[in-house]
């Protein structure tokens, strides 16, 4: 009697070990994923002159382009 008793405790409590990894695991998982999409999204309120000097800092417009463009924007 007594055997089957901590038998069935010992169950018990691997289940609720087991139930607050689990839990924990997926609060990591959430915290992460919330992380790793604010983290692609592109930056709010991104003038057109600050996109312009990213874009020729990067390389992907000439320093003619660049000038070109920002005479534009300026106007």
């Amino acid at each position: 009697m007594m055997n089957e008793l901590a038998q069935i405790m010992w169950g018990i409590g691997w289940f609720w070990w087991l139930l607050v990894i689990l839990i924990f695991s997926l609060f990591i998982w959430i915290i992460n994923r919330a992380l790793i999409t604010k983290k692609n999204r592109p930056p709010k309120n991104k003038s057109a002159l600050s996109i312009l000097e990213q874009r020729y800092a990067q390389g992907e417009i000439s320093k003619d382009d660049y000038n070109k463009m920002k005479q534009e924007l300026k106007q």
